[in-house]
């Protein structure tokens, strides 16, 4: 490998999203968003580049392979490449579609270009801009710093810390959730809509023994 997973670089190395497998755990290729400092906490994208709903700048007949969109956040040249562009129809249906991106053009006030692999669809009358919150997309081994390349966990045996009560006091509470700050919580902790971690992998007696971190089977992408 070029690049360990218990290495960064400031220049990709491989392609954004790309896979590998190490023994019995999966890793993805990221781009980091925000500082990271937590270690083997749950991460996702924190500069709003990932997926979201957009407004075309200018309507874009069928077959398109680039688009204009507004982008508030003023992406540089390169940001959104090998993500994924939603847009929606509000007209007819409404109906979404969703896009792999090649490539983008650096915003130039408030509009950013954006290459396609595959032709549009009818998308010609966009819906509302709706920006998206941070969810866990992996987690990192190693500290970060804005705009770090790296490879993050992404499925099978992992360890996080946990906040509130102990993984594995409670009996039949096997399945573990990502907290706000990343940290793991049981799944009568979390409220509607928590991202699932995994399930915890030793056995338990009930016993708490207070602290600690949490042995477990990542399970967001395999």
């Amino acid at each position: 490998m070029k690049q360990d997973i218990l290495e960064v670089s400031r220049t990709p190395i491989y392609p954004v999203g790309k896979k590998i497998e190490l023994d019995e755990r999966a890793f993805r290729y990221c781009k980091s968003g925000l500082t990271y400092l937590g270690g083997f906490r749950g991460w996702g994208n924190g500069n709003l580049t990932s997926l979201r709903s957009v407004l075309l700048s200018v309507e874009a007949p069928v077959g398109s392979t680039s688009l204009l969109v507004t982008d508030a956040v003023g992406a540089a040249a390169h940001d959104y490449k090998d993500g994924w562009l939603t847009v929606e129809n509000a007209v007819v249906g409404p109906i979404s579609h969703i896009y792999r991106i090649k490539d983008n053009d650096a915003t130039v006030t408030g509009v950013t270009k954006v290459y396609l692999y595959r032709p549009t669809g009818d998308i010609n009358v966009a819906g509302v801009a709706i920006p998206d919150w941070r969810t866990v997309v992996c987690v990192p081994w190693i500290d970060l710093t804005l705009g770090d390349y790296f490879w993050g966990q992404t499925w099978g045996p992992c360890f996080g810390y946990y906040s509130g009560a102990e993984p594995g006091i409670a009996q039949n509470r096997r399945e573990l959730y990502f907290s706000s700050d990343g940290c793991l919580h049981t799944e009568e902790e979390g409220g509607a809509g928590q991202v699932r971690a995994g399930t915890l992998l030793p056995e338990t007696d009930g016993v708490t023994v207070g602290g600690g971190g949490a042995f477990y089977r990542l399970e967001l992408t395999p």
